[in-house]
């Protein structure tokens, strides 16, 4: 992947696909797609793991970097995170 480019699959993109989601993006006048609503399906994620790249992930494991300076660079840098592993459901349908 070209470090300019984000990931077109992540969690974020994921999150235009849960109905609840759609509502609270459009009662707090965010801008997101309601994908969800566009073509009537509705996903939950049930988990988001990542796995990080090479140095990172010696560092990391070394004790080297904690948890929360980790989370900070897989935030602020590319090539932090080699694979994103979603797990994704289709959310219950509401109980009228």
């Amino acid at each position: 992947m070209c470090p300019t480019n984000g990931l077109p699959i992540n969690p974020g993109v994921f999150s235009l696909f849960s109905k609840q989601n759609c509502v609270m993006f459009a009662e707090n006048g965010m801008a997101n797609t309601p994908l969800a609503e566009y073509l009537d399906i509705d996903l939950e994620i049930i988990s988001v793991t990542n796995t990080l790249h090479g140095d990172w992930s010696r560092r990391f494991g070394d004790g080297e970097l904690t948890q929360q300076e980790t989370e900070a660079a897989v935030a602020t840098h590319a090539n932090v995170v080699e694979e994103v592993g979603l797990v994704v459901r289709k959310a219950a349908a509401p109980v009228n």
